[in-house]
């Protein structure tokens, strides 16, 4: 693996995280635990001057008062090039001065305390859904809307957490993983085995749904926070959304409202991409996915290449995933939670990239097929 942090992140005790967003909500509470954070940096107006204890400072203000600590980019990777340019822009240089959250969490827990620590890992739970978009990015439309069993669930993420030793965000998605039958069984299960292993479980909803009231108070005792998303422009549900929301509010339980959103069209299955292998490593980089995904003892590099293997038959290659049952057997556990960790820096295999790259459109910059979220 090659370590691109300088030596001079080795002692750090404290760092500026850059980014107030989504992502810098649910994992700075945990990078409070570990490291001093002075302040931190976000341009966005609609921020106060202090916001829940965190001083928040633009970037010009940050330069005349920083000293010389690092700065780590709370963002995902296609954001990360516009904010990565002006760093450099005002005299800072990359992974000596600043770098983006994956980076910092992967080569530093690592080099320096023996840990393989991730930033966001999903599971899907479920293929069944209460919404029929045909632009999926599970594509779920084409497969038999079935459910992982809580046996194999629960098998997945004890492999998973035999190597990794954190993850600040685990999140649950489906289809609709709120109606998979065995949800309290799966929440009791990752709460109480893995409380010390994970920073956040987050389930991704499009609120279509009834919960029963159990179920509501398993997900304000855990502290789950769901990430809402509102498809509501093109299928017919406002005004169970809107109950589903005011019963989150009533009860206090912590979630996102996601309304203003795009999808991108991924092409495939029914217009597959053919990009050739000199052109599909630069085109994963351009995706930029900074998540990953764990299903049925395998790391996948993203959600949409596992979800097409299950749900339209596409032919996944073995080095086109991560299997744990293999890691697992490695004399070398250091040697083992490196390869994690190069894999989700997008050092897949000799190829340096997952052959559905060839196919999948994906989410980058390089994919102008922008549709309204939910088609």
């Amino acid at each position: 693996m090659e370590y691109l942090l300088d030596d001079s992140w080795k002692d750090i005790k404290s760092f500026i995280p850059f980014g107030y967003g989504r992502v810098g909500k649910r994992v700075l509470p945990k990078l409070q635990e570990d490291f001093i954070i002075p302040f931190v940096i976000d341009n966005n107006p609609c921020y106060a001057k202090q916001e829940q204890g965190f001083s928040i400072l633009t970037l010009d203000e940050a330069i005349k008062v920083r000293k010389d600590e690092k700065i780590v980019v709370l963002t995902v990777e296609t954001a990360y090039a516009d904010i990565r340019k002006r760093l450099i822009d005002k005299g800072l240089e990359e992974y000596k001065d600043f770098c983006i959250l994956e980076r910092f969490l992967g080569e530093w827990f690592l080099k320096y305390q023996n840990k393989c620590v991730l930033s966001k890992i999903d599971t899907s739970i479920t293929f069944r859904c209460t919404l029929n978009c045909k632009h999926c990015a599970m594509f779920t439309v084409y497969g038999d809307r079935y459910e992982q069993t809580v046996g194999d669930i629960k098998k997945n993420i004890d492999s998973f957490f035999k190597i990794v030793d954190y993850v600040l965000e685990f999140t649950l998605l489906g289809g609709e993983p709120l109606i998979h039958s065995g949800l309290e069984e799966i929440l009791n299960f990752l709460s109480e085995k893995y409380v010390d292993k994970i920073g956040q479980i987050v389930i991704i909803s499009n609120g279509n749904v009834h919960l029963k009231d159990s179920t509501y108070k398993l997900i304000k005792k855990y502290d789950v926070i769901l990430s809402i998303s509102d498809y509501t422009e093109v299928h017919n549900y406002r005004e169970r959304l809107g109950k589903f929301i005011a019963e989150l509010e009533k009860r206090k339980i912590r979630f996102y409202y996601n309304r203003e959103m795009e999808w991108k069209d991924h092409g495939y299955p029914k217009n597959p991409c053919a990009y050739p292998d000199e052109k599909a490593k630069e085109h994963l980089k351009l995706c930029g996915h900074t998540t990953h995904s764990m299903n049925e003892g395998r790391l996948y590099y993203c959600d949409a290449m596992y979800g097409a293997e299950k749900n339209t038959g596409y032919a996944t290659e073995k080095d086109d995933y991560l299997d744990f049952k293999e890691l697992i057997q490695w004399i070398d556990t250091k040697k083992a939670k490196e390869r994690v960790i190069e894999y989700c820096f997008g050092e897949i295999n000799d190829k340096g990239f997952p052959s559905f790259c060839k196919v999948c459109a994906g989410i980058g910059h390089d994919n102008s097929k922008i549709i309204r979220a939910g088609e």
